[in-house]
């Protein structure tokens, strides 16, 4: 459909492979994927491959997809052990709710977008859609702007000895997670605060209550706001 080549598809299948990883461990230690990273990332791999505008932008959407469902996959397995259901079940559901998802949000998008150029609006500020754009713009002119190289490496090198230092039993106490720490510089200052205001509540509620009713209370207040947000959508 969009004329990708081979040699582009195949190669996203690796990348889809290790975005897996490092989505899965990500959803483990911060329950958060970081999307916004991974898809900068993947568009300037795949940009070396020689392909255009149209490679980069959409075979990244596709190893994307694969680490943000492998995440949510072992989320909703975690759930399911949680409240002792069988994990065969959850798979099953899942994969249920993967299609009928699709076809909701894409006839909800049309309804609210019937003009998807004219995104980010005000009502929908779309922020993930300016990231692949700039990342796009970026990948058209073929080479990153100077003053980009210089903290992308830095945030690489940092990354890699966080990592490192999290290994020694000396210094594992005092090392901040990377992901933790590299998903609150990516994520809205709105999403990172409310992390850290529903860690207090859980630390708050669990005890007293135990785990599987704070993991419901949090799942019905995830869903409220989607779903209050939604429905504010639609009546404007």
């Amino acid at each position: 459909v969009f004329d990708l080549s081979w040699g582009v598809l195949l190669a996203t299948m690796p990348i889809a492979v290790l975005f897996a990883f490092v989505a899965a461990r990500s959803m483990g230690e911060t329950d958060a994927v970081p999307t916004r990273a991974l898809a900068p990332l993947g568009q300037a791999t795949i940009a070396l491959a020689g392909s255009g505008v149209a490679g980069p932008t959409i075979a990244p959407n596709l190893a994307g997809a694969a680490a943000l469902h492998a995440a949510d996959t072992l989320g909703s397995l975690k759930l399911a052990a949680l409240l002792d259901v069988p994990p065969n079940v959850a798979i099953r559901i899942r994969l249920v709710g993967c299609v009928l998802g699709a076809v909701i949000v894409v006839t909800t998008l049309s309804v609210l977008v019937p003009d998807l150029s004219v995104l980010p609006t005000a009502e929908l500020p779309a922020p993930a859609v300016l990231v692949w754009k700039s990342v796009a713009e970026v990948v058209g002119r073929g080479a990153f702007p100077t003053p980009m190289r210089v903290p992308i490496a830095l945030g690489a090198a940092l990354g890699v000895v966080l990592a490192l230092l999290s290994r020694v039993k000396r210094f594992a106490a005092w090392v901040p997670s990377a992901m933790g720490l590299g998903s609150g510089m990516v994520l809205p200052g709105s999403a990172a605060v409310s992390i850290f205001i529903g860690a207090l509540g859980r630390r708050a509620v669990e005890p007293r209550h135990g785990l599987a009713v704070t993991t419901a209370l949090a799942s019905g207040v995830i869903a409220g706001e989607s779903l209050v947000g939604l429905a504010l959508q639609l009546h404007r």
